[in-house]
């Protein structure tokens, strides 16, 4: 009888061990999995010219803009994007300004050009900035900070010198005698 006992106490046990086991790999009541996330960050680095500033002009229409010289400050000209610090750097695409009036033989240096930066409108404290720059084929640092930041922007004050009035030469049919070049801006991450 007590085999019989032990036997069947062991049937039992096996049985309700593979019975339990069943159900807990078919109907289970908890469990777990994980997942990695990941979170990537890629540089982000841009800079734009005000769209309703591509054209820049020094007019000389007085006796003073002869004598005195020209400039004008574009307010939030350039705007700068970036992860990181960063330096914007100046050019012009020549050395000389073309002239429409080929009969003008007058020629007219980039370099006697002058810019000046200021920090603008949601500009990032620390920024370096650069006056009297003189316009050169060669970039040139104009802005610089270690920090970035979107949405920083920038004044640039365009300036030309006094004497200028042996280049000009009137054309018939012509209001003034016009110079012009491109000055293009380059952002790169520090």
């Amino acid at each position: 009888m007590k085999k019989i006992t032990l036997v069947l106490s062991f049937i039992v046990t096996a049985l309700s061990s593979q019975v339990f086991a069943q159900t807990a790999t078919t109907n289970p009541t908890t469990g777990s999995d994980q997942v990695t996330l990941n979170v990537k960050l890629y540089p982000i680095i841009n800079i734009e010219v005000a769209s309703d500033q591509k054209a820049v002009d020094l007019v000389y229409d007085e006796i003073a803009d002869y004598t005195g010289g020209v400039s004008n400050l574009k307010q939030n000209h350039l705007k700068v994007n970036s992860t990181g610090g960063f330096t914007v750097s100046v050019k012009a695409n020549a050395t000389q300004f073309t002239n429409a009036d080929n009969t003008n033989t007058k020629t007219l240096d980039t370099n006697i050009i002058k810019l000046t930066a200021a920090a603008g409108t949601g500009a990032t404290a620390g920024a370096t900035v650069e006056s009297n720059l003189a316009l050169s084929t060669t970039a040139a640092p104009l802005i610089s900070n270690v920090v970035g930041g979107f949405g920083q922007y920038f004044d640039v004050t365009y300036a030309a010198p006094a004497g200028l009035i042996d280049h000009y030469k009137k054309q018939d049919g012509q209001a003034y005698t016009q110079f012009t070049t491109t000055v293009i801006y380059e952002i790169v991450a520090n």
